[in-house]
């Protein structure tokens, strides 16, 4: 798990393959293994690691069917895959056995964008801001999915929240910039991306979409 979060994914996927060969009826290793797995490849075009990530979690949940982590993993795959309803039934099988967890409502709003059912979407981001109201992540994630809804005065409150909070934040401003567009207040809109321009690193795949 270190390694995992310390991005070395290559060398956790080998250390739990050796223990896997050691302890084969294990299933917290082949979790952990598909978890690592998963998190490498990421966006990546190549799904054969992804395929081998579910080998993984279908191996751990055969060895210990209460083995929720590796059933949540896989639901984050099958999504990654575009499998949107292996990932509903799989967060069905969640839902019945632990309703709790906090990685459900992320589901559950990624199903949802997928299927373009965007109030949805809307409803579960909002109560996780409600739970975590200072988080700025889910904060600008709320914001954008508001100006996809076509809610930009939600959309813009957000955003001069995020922004008056921290000047610096090239996302926020980004997305202010993107609503000030929207709404055909194109010198504020320039504005906007002028300073996100300012403060987005130079390598940050984003930058070039700014610039446009």
């Amino acid at each position: 798990m270190l390694m995992v979060q310390e991005e070395k994914f290559q060398s956790a996927i080998e250390f739990l393959s050796q223990k896997i060969e050691s302890f084969p009826n294990n299933s917290v290793l082949r979790g952990l293994r598909a978890n690592a797995l998963f998190v490498q490849h990421i966006g990546s075009d190549d799904e054969s690691f992804l395929r081998s990530a579910v080998g993984d979690c279908d191996k751990a949940m055969e060895l210990d069917p209460n083995n929720l982590d590796a059933l949540l993993t896989r639901a984050k795959i099958h999504l990654a895959l575009k499998e949107i309803d292996k990932t509903k039934q799989d967060v069905e099988a969640l839902e019945s056995q632990r309703p709790d967890i906090p990685d459900l409502s992320l589901l559950r709003m990624d199903i949802a964008i997928q299927e373009k059912r965007y109030a949805d979407a809307i409803t579960d981001m909002e109560r996780l801001v409600q739970a975590n109201p200072e988080n700025r992540a889910l904060l600008l994630q709320l914001g954008s999915f508001y100006q996809i809804d076509k809610r930009p005065k939600k959309a813009l409150r957000i955003a001069d929240r995020l922004v008056n909070s921290d000047p610096a934040d090239w996302q926020a401003l980004r997305l202010r910039g993107d609503i000030q567009l929207a709404l055909g207040n194109h010198p504020k809109a320039i504005e906007d991306y002028d300073s996100a321009i300012d403060n987005i690193p130079k390598e940050d795949t984003d930058y070039s979409g700014i610039l446009n």
